[in-house]
């Protein structure tokens, strides 16, 4: 099953998390499933997070939706979000 990466900064955890929440029956619909979420050690508002998906051009779709940015916008990130798609070797 493939992988969706994303980290990026945000200027306010708490803001962030709660359009990142609001997002979620959206996510679901694209087919991707929150596997975890992470707060760098050093920096609490750099934020690594990865979806299991069911595919890459469903989550791309969603990822590409319009108003997508103005969501980003909303919650508060930080420059440009470093996005893989990942599969699992082992």
């Amino acid at each position: 099953m493939p992988f969706l990466l994303v980290k990026h900064g945000v200027k306010d955890y708490n803001k962030w998390n709660e359009v990142f929440t609001a997002q979620r029956d959206a996510n679901l619909q694209y087919g991707m499933k929150l596997e975890w979420l992470m707060r760098d050690v050093n920096d609490p508002n750099t934020l690594v997070f990865m979806f299991e998906i069911e595919s890459m051009a469903k989550a791309q779709e969603f990822m590409n939706l319009p108003g997508q940015e103005k969501v980003g916008e909303e919650a508060g990130v930080t420059g440009e979000p470093l996005i893989m798609f990942l599969d699992t070797i082992k």
